[in-house]
Order: C-alpha cells, then structure tokens, then sequence
C-alpha cells in the first residue's frame, strides 16, 4: 500500500516546482503554504514530501532518472537544514556526466551555502564568485556578498571584506543583516586596520541613529570603550581609561545582560588599580553567564597582584579547564609557579604555552635559565617544600562553585533538549566530575600530540607572536592589555597570524587586538561558525565543521582562526527555542567530553575531494547533538567548479584548535543583541501568490512573485537543468569577452606527463645583438615572439643600438626632477633563492613589505649612503681575511643572507619602486631615447595592442623605473592582463631572474592557495623546492647592465637585485591572436575573482575595430564576437529603458577619456553609463546591475549615452578580415625605419 507522503498531489507539485536554495533563510518552515486547496498544510511538510517523493522515483528509475532530481533534492534538504543530505545531492548532481551544472546559478548558490555552512570556506568562495560571474544580477547577490565578506574578513583580507559588504549594502533586495549591522561591521573593519577615526565615526553614527536596536548600540558603545582601551594613540593611559569606562558603563546600561561588557570595564579597573571594582565586574561577567577562559585568567591575575598565589592558583586552573590551549592562562600560571619558586612546574606551564601558540623568545629564555636553576637545586636541595600544588596536583583542587553551577546547569539544559529526565544534583556533579577527568586525559594526550607550531605550519596558519608578561620584572603576572571584548558561545583557537589582526565575537567571544606598535597575544582567538537559521538569520553557532567527526584543512583553519569577529553576524535569531537559549546563554567555554575527543581525534587524516561520491544516508545524529562529517568533506581535492575542470590541491591535516560544544547545523543559539524587524520576521512565501504554468513540470524553474519573495527572478525555461536562470523582463544580459561565452576561466592544469628532474632547470633561451641590423631584424622578432619561449634575454641591445644609459643613471634623474614622487617598499634582505619567516626559522611564500613615499632625490641619497656602507664593511672583511673585493655585480654578502638561526633579526632595505616617467615634460629625453628601440619593443607602435587604448596605463603604454639596492625584491606576478612585458637593466649592478612558463601559472596559484595567499594580488615569493616537487620548470638567469629582457604572455616571474641598479619596464601587446585571448582570459579571469582590471578590454577591442585590419582569421573571428556582443548588450538595455520610461542623455566621449569603471563591483562599463550624483555633488559610475539593485526602477539614476548604435554600428559592419596581398619581402633595413612594416600575421594599419 502507498503511503499517502509519498503522494504529491499536481497543485503541490506546482508549488514544489518554486522552491530552490534561493529561498534558503527566508522560509518560514512552520507557516501554511497558504493555499485554500490545502489549508493544514505547511512549508516544512511539503518540503518532506517533495524529498520522499524524489527518492522514491529515484529509486523507482534508477540511472534513467532525470538528472536534475539531485538538484531539486539538493534544495529541499538545504530548506529543510539537513545539510549532510544536501550536500550529499548536490555532489551527485556535480558528478553525473553530461550536465553542464556551472550554468545554474541557484544550483552554485545552494552548494556554496553548503559549504559556508560547513566552514568550508575556500570552497564556498569559489562557488559564491562563479554565482556572481555566471549571473551578476543573481537575485541573492546581497546574500553572496555578505557571506564573501564574512571569510574575507575572516582571512585578514579587509579591503575585500570591505568591498563586499558595500555591495551588499547597496542591495536593495531583501538581506539577512540588516543596514545597521552592516555598518557595524564596516565600523568594526576600520577598527581592525587602525582607522579608528573612520572606525568612531561609523560607530558614533550608529548610536546616534534613531530606530537602531539597543544590542547594535550596546555593540557600538562596547566597541569604542575597547577602543580607548587599547589604543595608545587616542591619549595618555589615564584619560584612555576613564573614557574607555564611561563608554563600557553606557554599554552596560543599553543592554545589562551582556556580560563580555562587565569583563570589559573590569579590565579597565584592573588597568586603573581599582581591584575592588574589578572582581566585582568580573564576577557580574560571570553571573551572566559569560564565564570563559578569559575571565578566569584575568581574575587570577588580579589574585596574584594581591599576594593571593592559591586562589591565583585555582584561578588559572578554571581558565585551563575551560580552554586546555590558553595561551595567557599557561604563561600566567609559569610566572606564578616561578615566583614560588617551583622551576620544574613553571617550565611545564611554559612549555605548554609554546605548545599551544606563544612565540616569544623570552620564554624560551625563561626554560632555559629555569632548567639551570632547577639542575643546581636538585644538588644542594633535592626536596624542596612546595609553596602550592603543582601542576598534577592542581587539576584536582576543588571546582570554584560558579564553574559547578554553570556546568550543571549546561548539563541539565541538554537533558531536557535530548528528552531525558532532569538530573540529580549528585548525578549532575557525578557528570562533571567524570568529564573533567576525560579533559585531563584529553590534555595528558595532547601532551604527546606533534608540536602545535608545527600543525599550524602545516595548516599554512602561522601563530602570533604574543607579548609575554613581564617575566624580568618581577614576575608579575600581566593581563594581555592588548586583549580584546570577550563575546558569546565562543571556544579558543590559535592566534592569527597576522600582526594587525583584530577579531571581536558576540556575546563572549574575544577579540583579538595585535597592533604594529605592541603584540600581546595571549588570549587565542575563539571561533563560531556562521550558519542560516530557518528564521532567515545569518548566525554564528557554536558548531561547524571542526567540531565533526573529521578533520579541518588549513584553509579552513585559517578562516576560523579569526572568523569569531564579529559580534553582530554572529547572532542567531532571538526566536530560537527556550532550550537552544538555554544553551546559548550557558558557559559556552565548558568542554565536553564528546568535543574534547572530536578535537584531537583526527590529527592525521587529509581533506579529500567533495566531488566525489558521497552517499544520501549521511545525517546529522548523535545523542550527545554531534554531527557527523559528511565523506565529501574529508577528502583532499579542492573543487574548482568551472567548465574547464578543477585544479586539484591537497590540504596538510591538522586536528581542530578548539573544541567547543557539538550540535547539529540546525541547531541555533540566542544572544543579546536585538535585530530589526525585517530580520526577525522573515518574508512569508504565499502559495497562492505562486501561479507556475500549467504546462509546468516538478522541476521547472522558480516562479515566485517578486512582490511577495523579492528574491528569485521568474524563469520562462522549462528545462529542469536551467531552473531559476532564465531571463526576466528587465534582466541585464551578461557579456562574456571569452570566445566560448559559455565557458567559465580556471587556471590550467598542470601540463602532462610532468616533466623529469632533469628538465626542471631549463638553460634562458638568450641571444646576443652585435650591431643595428641585428637589432631591427625580423629574426629577432619571431625569436622573441615565439609561443614556445617564455622568456628572452637579448643581450648587448644597448650597446648595438648605442642607447645612452646614461640619462637613466640616479644621477641624472636628480638632475632632472629630483622632487619626482617614487614609491618605497620596506623588505627584508635575504638570498635571492630564499624566503624566511620573520623568525628565521622556516621557508615561506609570504613576501611582506610596506609601502610609503618618498622622493627621487631621497631615495638617490639612500641608494649612496648603502652603497658606502657596503664598501667600510668590505674593506673591513678585506683586512680581516685578505679577500679580494667584489664587483657591485657580483653576489656580495651585503645581497645575499646566509640561514637564519631562531631569533635572527633580518635587515630592513627600502627598494624604490614604481617611477612614473610618462610625463613627456618631465622626461622628454628619456622618452626619446627609447624610440631607438626595435618596433616591436617599443612603448608606442602600431602594431602594440596598448598604443590603440587612447589612454595612458601607468606602467603599461608608459615608462615606469624602479631603484634599487642589492636584495630589493619585486615580487611573483603575471603581468596585467597577461601581456608581454619588457624589462631593461640600467646598471650598474646585477638582477638576478626567477621565470616560468604560462601553462604553469595555475599549479602556482593552488600552491599560494595552499599558503593562504591570494594569487592576483598577493606579496609572495616561491619556495624553489616545492616548485621542483610540483615539477615546475624554472628559468633563472642573470641579466646584466644593458640587458633586455622580454617575456611572453602570462609568465610567471620574481626579480631580484644582486647589486646597485635601476631598471626601465613597460608592457607591450603585440596584435596577435595568442596575445589577444590570454588577455581576454585574464580579463575574465579577473572578473570571476572580483578584481579590477586595469585594461579595459571591451573599450581596447572596439578601438582595434576602428583602427586596424587584421589578416589573422582567429584574431578576427574573436574581436568580432566581442563586437556582436557588446553591441547586442547596448541594443538590449536601450530598448528596456525605452520599456520603462527611462531616459537616456547623450554624454559623447572625449579624445582622451579614460575608460569607465563601476564604483561598486568595478567592471569596466562601456557606453551606457548608469551615474548616480552623491550628496556633495560628486558622480559615480554604475554597471547596470548594481544600477538595478540599487533601485529596480533606476530611481536617482541618469543613464548617459557614448556611442550612438548607428556609429557601433557602422565600426561592426566595416571591421572586415583583410586579405595580406602576395608580394615579396622587401630587405632588411640597417636604421629604424619611420613606420616598419611588420610580419602579415600581425597587424596592417589602417590608412
């Protein structure tokens, strides 16, 4: 017999047809459909329903099942928070062949928010930017954009997070944050790079706000007294705390509830001397449920101030308990341990803290002079008295009571949520008694666990360098002073590695502060996972993927190192249940015994690929709320979920930093900070309102009323495979430069079969120039054209072409503009074949510098003053050893450095960078000078793709120069655009080169991936040894004064000077099809990562069009598909504007306009320009899709025209193949001729 769920009914299959990932969040699961044909029924039973009806017909069909099933399953489990089951369906749809899967948006968008939810987050954000560039009007692009800017800002990538939280500000659509929370957050990114002006006002501007809830106020004013706390900048240390605490007290009186503020004034009573008065605010912390590591830890420093070394004592031991990986708690408790004079356990204490992330060398420093002390005492005293328990004995002091009472109660709450009778009281302590023993042989075990630097190097998560109390100084014990507001529901996690890193959480999370002028570390970082609760909240619980029963790749790790900060997005709704509040509001730093195991059980184990099979049964269950890690979450392939394929990357394993309480994704948690309306009460679906088409399958795409949802676009498609991503009315059409405007850009895969060892060092192909004949000949040209060569070293061109060198000289450029801006980058100097941390301890990709200005003349100055410095410390070495001197060519030791021991301080050098020398004013002469180059190396030719653009490009179509100093680094890249780039050494010094072919770039993009560095705009350096593992050949070579070097599109280069030098650069295009699609790709590429490209491709081609002809079939062909559609683009948008009454006003274009950009998502914009004029007068440009989600009807906006259609129009029609007439070649000319007649397969000019 049939059971009646398995019966869906055609009006419930129409109403399925329109739920998709879209929805997700804004469902209110519980409500009634709506529909008067079927008024018991409710969101969450249809959705039931629907799964068991798709996994009967799965069953039923088999493999002749339609494909998008798994999709449509996909969607049903997401709405219904069975994630495991969703991501289980959304990898089978993934991996069926034949299903062109990266075409549906709301398919990419469901997955992305699979792996978001599963703290997946290099996955998910390879997802979300494909949802963006496969369809930019997405109607969940705010959605999008807040959770990019969630792991942005997780990632210490703060100019990103900054960026896509705009975006989704400026989204009309409905979001899960609200503006006020938004703004919070940027407030909170100014806070964390040291912008605390722009940080106070946002801040400021919130409170004042009217309609603005009291938990955002609280958040603020909390934020600014932490601010005055640590901020030495804002005043002297008196006049910081007495603000610091008026402000926390205005906090505590908006919201009294949230305790991490009482921590907070405490601390600024302890800073204050007022002891009294800060037991009192912590005990208030903890009375309102807040107690944590962190206030534990504070409260034994105060104790041990006071000459109170038991309760001290048992202080830190609370702290410990809590947090097993307390960094602050275990240094604190050594100084204790030292102060009463027991070295054997103050070394323990300081072994553990460097176990678990201190960095600081005067710990080690400490050990040592301690295990001295300890060796002399066991002569003359070998039974000495202790003054208080040791370590062993302290885990068996009696728990304080507020610790006991706040466990019980923890242990109750969960009872009650799993169904069981409430304990006794002696049951109770019975329990907690019995996990805390687990916790001591949880931290005996760790104790034999590989060092925690060492997991952390593999997770490419790089520890902190805490400041460590005053040891020297009386051994007093020090609150880390640079610690920030302790939120909610947070555990501890290793500190981040960066040095500006600032992560605040909600309710009781810490947020960590590191400043350049002072790091104190530590209190570690605490995390929170941010989850979709069914009220539509964009939340934070206290589950995630580490915390299931699998292990965490480092990319993960390093997201959550510092994903606890944010105290606003942290939130869940304030309608959670009574029991999952409860919780919420318990001692969220209490382990348990089953968290405490999840978080060292798999320490071994690597990451595999979620494209793999997983199978559908995998749930979420557990007795004790612990969910279990879905298989395609514990595989090593990274997903890269293009057209093309992915690249694969392996993740080091690493057992999770912090354990913390288990539950299931759904699971939600409340906290004190109150949300708007639209938030609180998410937009209900109407059944009703829904009208699909009556020809409509079970799996047509979404038609949900816009009025009524306002998030997915109607779909006229009935192909279940493009459910969701048809087009609207009024959609903007997306234009694809790529010549499949399908496909979507990857990096390639590496090259088969890798090449042997042998082959991994090739010789630079070079070749040397005696005279001008040389120099201008065609030979020379195709050799350095040829696709087959990476990289050209031309020798001898200076002198063949007798280019004076001179008028690029530091001493001419004084002469001539001396006051001329150049930019200056601060590195340290070390082995051109080497990069170390800043310990010296290890190899790393991380390449970090800072970046100020100077002038020329400053930098010239600089420039002598190292260079007489080298010379005093070679005459030096020469009357010590009786060396020879070396040449400023040669690799002297003041450009090379040798291998760091521990502790190594590196040597700071300023390399002058990024000289402009476009002015022709300015630098006329040296300008000049160049036109003596070959044509097709030249800065302006006709056959240079550059030279058609109509605008300058700092250091593309213009000269730039860089000065340098023996050890001055510029950095791995490809050049914009991917373009070929011409390099010239001025001398007098050496530059030592690092290349590879373009076909290699993507295996060096998942390898800076793999060290947490963002290919595009990233400062790395490779590590030659993991290179040679990957198999990736290398050129390097030498290039002398006078040397030319050329490279060809995409290549992958890092320059060193070995000596005093300057160099000239600028890039060239030549007019080809091989130059002309890397280009495009990069175009492209750059707009699937959400970066700005420099080269207005769109706006380039359409002035190629106008002036050239092309012999070259591919060439043609490309430009002009990217014609047909830009011109089909402006076609489009003018008949919709014409549809809605909107009028366009004809701008024109100057001679010398630059190309325009959107001032949100900046994509090049051309023709059409959709301008908003700001309250103080000033125009911005926007693409139409952020025009339209800013204002559907373009309310505010006034379009302007460029180009009328009939112009476009008569450049498509008259740009024609041109047809190279046969004729011989004329003879080599032995002078640069005035217009060079370049190869037929390039270019012909037009007349």
């Amino acid at each position: 017999m049939v059971s009646q769920v398995e019966i869906l009914s055609d009006r419930e299959k129409e109403l399925l047809a329109n739920y998709d990932s879209r929805l997700y969040g804004f469902l209110r699961q519980h409500d009634p459909i709506g529909d008067p044909s079927l008024p018991n029924l409710n969101h969450r039973s249809l959705l039931l329903k629907g799964v068991v009806y798709f996994e009967k017909e799965l069953q039923e069909k088999g493999k002749s099942a339609h494909p998008a099933i798994f999709s449509k399953l996909g969607h049903l489990h997401l709405l219904t928070e069975d994630l495991p089951k969703a991501l289980s369906a959304y990898q089978k749809f993934y991996n069926l062949p034949n299903v062109d899967y990266w075409k549906d948006a709301p398919f990419l968008y469901g997955i992305g928010l699979v792996y978001f939810n599963f703290s997946a987050y290099q996955w998910a954000t390879k997802v979300f930017q494909q949802v963006l560039y496969l369809d930019p009007g997405f109607s969940c692009s705010n959605e999008v954009h807040l959770r990019l800017a969630i792991i942005y800002k997780a990632q210490n990538n703060y100019e990103a997070s900054i960026k896509h939280f705009h975006m989704a500000l400026m989204d009309s659509n409905p979001c899960s944050l609200s503006k006020e929370e938004i703004h919070f957050h940027l407030g909170h990114l100014f806070e964390m790079q040291n912008k605390c002006q722009e940080a106070q006002e946002m801040y400021e501007t919130l409170i004042n706000s009217p309609g603005v809830s009291n938990g955002i106020k609280a958040n603020a004013y909390k934020q600014l007294g932490w601010m005055y706390y640590n901020k030495e900048h804002l005043g002297d240390r008196a006049s910081r705390m007495q603000k610091a605490v008026q402000l926390l007290q205005k906090a505590i009186e908006t919201d009294p509830s949230n305790g991490s503020t009482w921590y907070l004034i405490g601390r600024c009573y302890a800073m204050q001397g007022k002891v009294h008065d800060a037991f009192t605010s912590y005990r208030h912390a903890i009375d309102k449920s807040e107690a944590n590591a962190d206030t534990w830890c504070s409260i034994g420093v105060l104790y041990q101030q006071q000459n109170q070394p038991m309760d001290a004592l048992q202080a830190y031991v609370c702290a410990i308990q809590l947090d097993p990986m307390h960094v602050a708690a275990w240094t604190d408790l050594g100084i204790l341990y030292e102060a009463c004079d027991q070295p054997g356990d103050a070394i323990m204490c300081y072994s553990a803290a460097k176990k678990y992330g201190a960095t600081d060398l005067a710990i080690d420093a400490r050990i040592k002079a301690l295990q001295a002390k300890q060796a002399m005492a066991a002569k003359s005293a070998p039974n000495v008295k202790k003054n208080i328990p040791s370590v062993g004995e302290a885990w068996k002091l009696p728990i304080p009571a507020e610790l006991t009472t706040r466990t019980m109660r923890n242990v109750q709450a969960k009872m009650v949520q799993s169904g069981q009778s409430s304990l006794t009281t002696s049951q109770s302590l019975q329990l907690l008694y019995t996990q805390q023993q687990l916790q001591q042989q949880q931290l005996q075990h760790q104790q034999l666990q590989p060092d925690r630097n060492t997991l952390l190097m593999n997770n490419h998560v790089q520890p902190q360098e805490p400041k460590p109390p005053e040891i020297n100084k009386g051994l007093q014990p020090v609150v880390d002073q640079k610690q920030p507001p302790i939120f909610q529901g947070q555990t501890s996690l290793p500190p981040s590695s960066n040095g500006n890193n600032f992560t605040m959480h909600n309710g009781n999370t810490e947020l960590d502060v590191n400043t350049s002028n002072g790091i104190n570390g530590h209190h570690p970082q605490q995390q929170q996972n941010f989850v979709n609760n069914s009220n539509g909240r964009l939340g934070l619980e206290s589950q995630g993927i580490g915390q299931q029963n699998g292990p965490v790749t480092g990319a993960e790790t390093v997201a959550l190192t510092s994903l606890s900060s944010d105290p606003l997005l942290s939130s869940a709704s304030s309608r959670a249940s009574d029991i999952s509040s409860s919780l919420g509001q318990s001692n969220s730093m209490l382990l348990t015994a089953q968290s405490v195991s999840n978080s060292s059980r798999h320490s071994s184990e690597v990451l595999p690929s979620p494209m793999e099979g997983l199978t559908s049964n995998t749930s979420v269950t557990s007795s004790e709320g612990t969910s279990s890690l879905p298989d395609a979450l514990t595989r090593s392939d990274n997903p890269t979920l293009g057209s093309g394929g992915g690249s694969t990357n392996e993740y080091s394993s690493s057992s999770f930093s912090s354990p913390t309480y288990v539950s299931s994704p759904t699971q939600k948690f409340s906290t004190s900070v109150s949300f708007s309306p639209n938030l609180t009460q998410p937009l209900t679906v109407n059944a009703c309102s829904l009208s699909p088409s009556s020809k409509q399958s079970l799996l047509s795409p979404s038609l949900i009323s816009p009025p009524m949802i306002a998030m997915a676009s109607p779909s006229l498609s009935k192909s279940p495979l493009t459910s969701g991503i048809g087009p609207s009315a009024f959609q903007v059409p997306k234009v694809s430069l790529l010549y499949d405007a399908t496909a979507i850009p990857s990096p390639p895969k590496q090259p088969h079969p890798p090449l042997p060892t042998d082959k991994l060092s090739p010789p630079t192909p070079s070749i040397s120039v005696e005279n001008k004949r040389d120099a201008y000949s065609q030979a020379l040209q195709n050799f350095a054209l040829s696709p087959s060569q990476p990289v050209t070293v031309i020798r001898g061109l200076a002198n063949a072409l007798k280019l004076d060198l001179n008028l690029y000289s530091t001493k001419t450029l004084v002469e001539c503009n001396g006051d001329h801006q150049l930019e200056v980058r601060m590195q340290r100097q070390q082995a051109s074949d080497e990069n170390w941390d800043p310990q010296g301890e290890k190899k790393v990709w991380l390449c970090e510098s800072s970046r100020s200005y100077t002038t020329i003349a400053k930098y010239a100055q600089y420039q002598a003053n190292t260079f007489q410095e080298s010379l005093k410390e070679e005459e030096e070495r020469i009357t010590k050893s009786k060396e020879p001197i070396q040449s400023d060519s040669d690799s002297s030791s003041s450009s090379r450095s040798k291998k760091n021991s521990r502790g190594f301080k590196f040597k700071w050098i300023k390399f002058g960078t990024n000289v402009d020398l476009s002015d022709e004013r300015k630098w006329k002469d040296q300008l000049q000078e160049l036109n003596k180059l070959p044509q097709f190396i030249r800065v302006v030719a006709p056959n240079n793709l550059l030279s058609h653009f109509g605008h300058t490009i700092l250091g593309m179509n213009s000269v730039q120069l860089y000065m340098k100093i023996p050890g001055s680094r510029t950095p791995g890249h490809q050049e914009n655009n991917c373009l070929c780039a011409v390099n010239m050494n001025i001398g007098p010094g050496d530059c030592e080169w690092f290349a590879t072919p373009s076909e290699y770039w993507g295996v060096i993009h998942n390898l800076c991936e793999k060290h947490g560095i963002n290919f595009l705009t990233g400062s790395w350096w490779p590590v030659l040894e993991e290179l040679y593992e990957e198999r990736v050949p290398v050129y390097r070579f030498i290039q002398r004064p006078g040397d030319l070097v050329w490279l060809n599109p995409g290549v992958v280069h890092w320059v060193q000077a070995l000596g005093w030098c300057n160099n000239i650069a600028w890039n060239v295009g030549p007019i080809s099809a091989h130059v002309f699609n890397a280009a495009v790709e990069r175009y492209e590429w750059n707009k699937l990562q959400g970066e700005k490209s420099i080269v207005a491709m769109i706006h380039m081609t359409w002035n190629l069009a106008r002036n050239i002809r092309v012999s070259d079939k591919r060439l043609y062909e490309h430009i002009r598909v990217i014609l047909e559609r830009t011109l089909k683009y402006c076609q489009i948008t003018l008949d919709n504007l014409k549809r809605s009454n909107i009028e366009v006003q004809w701008h024109g274009r100057r001679p010398d306009e630059a190309p325009h950009y959107c001032i949100q998502c900046e994509v090049e914009v051309f023709n059409l320009l959709f301008v908003f004029v700001t309250n103080n007068r000033k125009h911005q440009v926007y693409c139409q899709d952020c025009a339209r989600k800013t204002s559907s009807t373009l309310e505010g906006f006034s379009v302007l025209n460029q180009y009328t259609m009939e112009e476009l129009m008569e450049t498509y029609k008259s740009f024609k193949l041109y047809t190279v007439p046969s004729v011989s070649q004329e003879p080599i000319q032995s002078h640069p001729p005035a217009m060079s007649q370049p190869s037929s397969s390039y270019v012909h000019q037009t007349i």
